[in-house]
């Protein structure tokens, strides 16, 4: 007797059956004609529709069993002496099936090389949804997301992504910039005065050692905070935006700190791999094509899409309203320094 086994709706391996139970399963629309099913003997796991002409799934068309029906019975056969039943044999426990591939494989969207080991099948389909995802080994995780991932951002698949354009973008920096030019500044400064000192160097060796240390300072801020929990600096986090993979995962520290050495090729020239955010289409700039990330709207890949902002910000407009005063007032600073020069180039 052949021992069959079958995956469910949710690819759920169930069984053991027999061929009769297989047969009345298929009957009454438990299985389908495209429903994996396996047995003993078999390579893989196959379509039902394959072997329906070999299980006798196959329904007679009416014509032909109008033509059995016209054709004279056969005339009736002595009876024969009934055999003596052969004495009962052990029925051998059901064989455990191979694991799901080629063709199976993928059709449950498993890669052959991450395939997991076979699990024994349970005796009986539970109509119990938690419990089948329990059994499944290809069901998902049902784990909840937790407060801190749910704000800055596990993957829970690519809805409605708000990408972070230019001008948000350009906000953050510029609040980064702020607190990069004190923090950075004055510890170049001094670190930099520490390590001079202790190599005995003079004053070029002080302007290396400072150049050193504020460049290591920058490095560090923009990886380590990148790829911290809060995925964004103290700048994107005020904007309200982060940074991730491009399949909305975490960047690693060292991720992070590649993405920081490949602005030096979105700075030269002019600026152009900065400016290439206005206009792509995931709103990335040349250091993030090269990395593979994106900056998105920190509620983007959580469990709550629906938060996020398209428009600009009551932060950014300030931010950037701010900075654009500071460059008029520095303008024209510059040109009335300008015009007093040229008063007393005169007299």
């Amino acid at each position: 007797m052949s021992i069959w086994f079958y995956t469910d709706a949710e690819q759920q391996r169930l069984g053991p059956l027999s061929t009769d139970e297989l047969k009345r399963f298929f009957r009454d629309g438990t299985i389908t004609p495209d429903t994996l099913v396996w047995r003993d003997g078999m390579l893989q796991w196959r379509p039902l529709g394959e072997l329906a002409a070999q299980l006798g799934l196959v329904e007679t068309p009416p014509a032909a069993a109008g033509i059995h029906a016209a054709a004279p019975a056969s005339p009736p056969q002595p009876p024969q002496p009934p055999m003596p039943p052969p004495p009962p044999a052990p029925e051998p426990p059901p064989p455990e099936p191979p694991p799901l591939t080629g063709r199976a494989m993928f059709s449950l969207g498993v890669e052959p090389s991450e395939a997991p080991p076979p699990r024994p099948a349970p005796a009986y389909a539970s109509p119990d949804p938690d419990t089948q995802a329990e059994h499944n080994p290809y069901a998902p995780s049902q784990a909840s997301l937790s407060p801190s991932s749910a704000l800055y951002g596990r993957r829970s698949g690519d809805r409605d992504v708000v990408y972070a354009g230019f001008w948000k973008r350009a906000a953050a920096m510029i609040i980064d910039g702020v607190i990069l030019s004190v923090v950075a500044g004055l510890g170049g400064e001094v670190l930099g005065t520490i390590f001079s000192d202790l190599s005995g160097g003079g004053e070029a060796a002080l302007m290396v050692w400072v150049l050193l240390v504020t460049a290591a300072m920058y490095a560090l801020y923009f990886a380590w905070f990148h790829s911290s929990f809060m995925m964004a600096t103290p700048g994107k986090l005020a904007i309200g935006i982060k940074v991730v993979r491009s399949d909305g995962e975490p960047i690693g520290f060292l991720h992070a700190l590649a993405r920081y050495i490949a602005t030096v090729l979105s700075t030269i020239p002019l600026m152009v791999g900065y400016l290439m955010a206005g206009f792509t289409g995931r709103k990335q700039a040349l250091h993030d094509m090269i990395c593979g990330t994106v900056v998105t709207d920190k509620w983007a890949f959580t469990d709550q899409p629906g938060m996020q902002r398209h428009e600009l910000g009551t932060a950014a407009k300030v931010v950037l309203g701010l900075y654009a005063l500071l460059l008029v007032l520095i303008f024209v600073a510059f040109f009335a320094l300008g015009l007093a020069q040229a008063a007393r180039g005169i007299h």
